[in-house]
């Protein structure tokens, strides 16, 4: 699969991604942390156990992942986990694919590389029979929040800590 987005190329991720992938997140991780220290809380070490993370859920077949590339930098990927979520989460255990990892290289790449990114993971959730697709983000993140927002999305849970 391939599209092209924002001067970026969208297709398969591979497990080589892995480093860029968490270097993206790196510097997701850090902004999150400061939206909530507690729950976003960077762990100790945490570059060196989220990059084999991010390459073992790339190479494993219970997830889709989306690389989006420009002149061969990553500059955004989707990871999305294919699942059944049992109540109280769907009164209807349905299989429904979750994408918790996903990242892109700067605020104003929401708008394109992150839509042309959920976009190829929606067509793959729906071609895999998801009957949902999750996405998950830091209620206070807001260029991803309105991506994610203007793709149709709904806001379908709040997570409190303290």
């Amino acid at each position: 699969m391939s599209a092209d987005d924002g001067g970026a190329t969208i297709e398969v991720a591979r497990p080589s991604d892995a480093h860029q992938a968490a270097e993206l997140a790196a510097v997701k991780r850090a902004e999150y942390e400061q939206y909530s220290p507690v729950f976003w809380r960077v762990a100790d070490h945490a570059a060196e156990i989220h990059e084999p993370f991010l390459a073992k859920c790339i190479a494993d077949p219970g997830f889709s992942s989306f690389a989006a590339r420009s002149h061969e930098q990553l500059v955004g990927i989707a990871i999305a986990s294919h699942r059944v979520f049992p109540p109280p989460f769907r009164s209807d255990p349905q299989p429904s694919w979750l994408v918790d990892d996903f990242f892109v290289s700067s605020a104003e790449a929401w708008s394109t590389v992150g839509i042309a990114l959920l976009d190829a993971v929606e067509e793959a959730a729906r071609a895999g029979g998801a009957s949902r697709l999750i996405v998950l983000t830091a209620r206070l993140d807001a260029p991803k929040r309105a991506t994610i927002e203007a793709a149709g999305y709904e806001r379908g849970a709040s997570w409190w800590v303290h």
